[in-house]
């Protein structure tokens, strides 16, 4: 049988309740770690080559990449993914999807705007970038085409409507859309 997850895996084989919500609390406080040693692994690095890029022990790297996550240091953090060319972002509070989506709009304008700037002075560059940001503005405006008729497509289907009213609102609303009884 295949499970989907380990936990499910710790559900399939009996484990108990208690054992299996352990389990998740340990996956889900060591997610981060996970995440760092995926990255690592990702560009092919030991953790002596990026403890070497970083000026560490492979045993520092291995620490931060078994450790839970209220015990990581953010100059941990931002040393590590910067050794792999990444970043560190940290949101403060809620966020509703909407400033999400703004968010990375934001940071998506400020990438671009670095691409043109690089491409400054260079013919062969500046067209490989006006044709990248013509198939991105296909891309993204599919994207948002879809979900606008996603959208009109919910307004068109029939809404279900449960009205409750007496027979002294029923006069009331009959007079009110302008319906005379013959």
């Amino acid at each position: 049988m295949a499970y989907k997850s380990v936990t499910a895996l710790a559900k399939g084989i009996g484990l108990s309740e208690a054992t299996v919500k352990k389990l998740e609390s340990t996956i889900n406080d060591q997610k981060l770690s996970t995440i760092l040693c995926a990255l690592r692994c990702q560009q092919n690095l030991t953790q002596e080559q990026l403890a070497e890029k970083i000026g560490w022990s492979q045993a520092k790297v291995s620490q931060l990449e078994h450790a839970r996550n209220g015990q990581l240091k953010l100059a941990d953090l931002v040393a590590y993914t910067s050794a792999l060319d990444a970043g560190v972002e940290i949101t403060v509070g809620k966020e509703t999807i909407a400033k999400r989506i703004q968010r990375h709009a934001f940071l998506m304008k400020r990438d671009l705007d670095y691409l043109v700037e690089l491409a400054q002075g260079d013919r062969e560059i500046s067209e490989g970038v006006r044709h990248f940001l013509d198939q991105l503005l296909f891309a993204v405006g599919q994207l948002i085409g879809q979900n606008i008729k996603r959208l009109e497509k919910q307004d068109k289907e029939p809404q279900e409507v449960l009205t409750i009213a007496g027979p002294a609102e029923e006069e009331k609303a009959v007079d009110f859309i302008g319906i005379t009884e013959s």
